[in-house]
């Protein structure tokens, strides 16, 4: 019979692994709290690694365009089948229209990440594709407005 460390109960010697004071139901309880704080810790790193990181962004935004194009999203859009430019050409356009992005990104940020205010990219005219002279970036918000009126 041993005394457990944390619980202070007596215990056979078969509920204690050998290297440790305390029973295996309490170190199992700390290995569980220990990886549900780890688990938790490493979500809130993954979410700021990818909101922060602008290449990450960039690359979503470009796959949903593509998938939108290809009609592979979920939702359907009305620009299948048209014209895209290449992710090179989107890369470029994103490093000239920078000031524009941060700016949006700096109001998402301030506001504590809420989703309505990630930026996004609009077509000027619906018409036509995801070309480079008709995208632009808008918060989400501001692009959901335009269909609105």
């Amino acid at each position: 019979m041993k005394i457990c460390k944390d619980c202070k109960k007596e215990k056979q010697d078969l509920d204690f692994y050998p290297t440790q004071g305390d029973c295996k139901d309490c170190f199992c309880e700390k290995v569980r709290k220990n990886r549900a704080m780890r688990k938790k810790q490493y979500q809130e790193y993954d979410k700021n690694r990818q909101r922060n990181n602008y290449k990450r962004i960039f690359a979503h935004r470009y796959s949903g365009m593509l998938a939108r194009i290809e009609g592979r999203s979920t939702r359907k859009y009305k620009v299948e089948n048209r014209a895209i430019c290449t992710r090179a050409e989107f890369y470029k356009w994103c490093e000239q229209n920078i000031e524009v992005f941060k700016k949006i990104h700096q109001t998402w940020e301030k506001s504590n990440w809420d989703n309505k205010y990630s930026p996004s990219i609009d077509r000027i005219d619906n018409s036509k594709g995801y070309t480079i002279n008709n995208i632009r970036w808008l918060s989400k918000t501001d692009n959901c407005k335009k269909y609105d009126s």
